[in-house]
């Protein structure tokens, strides 16, 4: 005899948090609907098992995962920020992807903003806590577009100090994310003087190294790809390509 669908109510009513998880793996997309909207009402108690969800191989179950986690709010902040420092490259990116759905007021500085709202440059930025450091490129990426996305002004010291990362692609994210805070206007006088010093190495064209291929850069700027590396003086020099009208 065939086993029917879950029914999310009673498992919300029992609590049974590891039974709704099964649940987003369902093929009707209203059984998902159900069990995500029940593990968001179930609220902090649910965020870590919905954290360990971000793990699974089925894409369905990751996304609901992170539509719950982004209803749940704030509360699920801590147990994705903690995720930051997973081994997993995968996981590290699926909790950034989270936090900016779930926008609570640590994540900016999780990622490598400075603690306290200011218009300095890090004295040495490569010591800043954060993921934008990560060693990994893409999880690199990933942290710097959540920045610019947030639009917080305590990310723009850490987001001008990586204009001179040594991947281009990275530069590049860089550069949007800049340009995304400086126009979301959330920034005071300082962010905004910080950001504009930063003007002409973000615009001025990209000279090509004939390095590696940057399909990141091909993709967001559409310009030719060329180099993928530089070192700090190439970065500074070459500039980084991106449109900022003022």
């Amino acid at each position: 005899m065939p086993f029917g669908p879950p029914d999310v109510d009673k498992l919300q009513a029992a609590g049974d948090i590891e039974g709704l998880i099964k649940a987003l793996a369902w093929s009707q997309s209203q059984v998902r609907r159900s069990a995500i909207q029940a593990l968001a009402r179930m609220g902090a108690p649910a965020a870590r098992a919905l954290c360990d969800a971000l793990r699974e191989p089925d894409g369905l179950v990751r996304e609901a995962a992170t539509e719950a986690l982004s209803m749940i709010g704030p509360a699920a902040e801590e147990p994705l920020i903690a995720i930051l420092e997973d081994p997993d490259p995968a996981m590290r990116k699926a909790a950034i992807a989270a936090l900016v759905k779930v926008g609570g007021s640590s994540t900016v500085v999780a990622l490598g903003g400075v603690p306290d709202s200011g218009s300095e440059l890090p004295k040495d930025p490569f010591r800043v806590l954060g993921t934008v450091w990560d060693p990994d490129e893409s999880v690199r990426i990933a942290a710097t577009e959540a920045m610019g996305q947030l639009g917080d002004g305590r990310a723009v010291g850490t987001l001008c100090s990586m204009l001179d990362d040594s991947s281009r692609a990275v530069r590049t994210a860089a550069a949007l994310a800049v340009v995304a805070v400086y126009r979301g206007g959330k920034i005071d006088e300082g962010h905004r003087l910080l950001i504009l010093a930063q003007r002409s190495t973000i615009t001025a064209p990209h000279q090509d190294h004939g390095h590696t291929d940057d399909t990141y850069y091909q993709s967001v700027v559409g310009g030719s790809s060329d180099c993928g590396r530089h070192t700090d003086y190439e970065a500074m020099e070459s500039g980084i390509g991106v449109d900022f009208p003022v």
